[in-house]
């Protein structure tokens, strides 16, 4: 799936992709942060932890990759401080 992105904007992912993304890449120059909730916000109970910041290349498989593998629900991109 590729997403349209606006920036600094809360993209709630919904059937079939909530809570089944496997993999994720942010294009160049962008930066990500996932998150569990499916509205970026909600207050974070987990052990381990509630969000993630994704930068390019990202993870084509997140069950290499911590507690992240189907767990997504929601994420935020915003352009990365290093991109010019």
């Amino acid at each position: 799936m590729t997403v349209s992105l606006v920036y600094d904007s809360c993209t709630t992912l919904t059937a079939p992709w909530a809570y089944n993304v496997s993999s994720l890449e942010p294009v160049p120059g962008v930066v990500c942060w996932m998150n569990r909730s499916n509205n970026c916000s909600d207050i974070c109970r987990s052990p381990e932890g509630c969000n993630e910041i994704i930068e390019f290349p990202g993870y084509p498989d997140l069950s290499t990759y911590g507690p992240w593998n189907n767990t997504i629900g929601s994420f935020t991109c915003n352009p990365s401080s290093t991109s010019s």
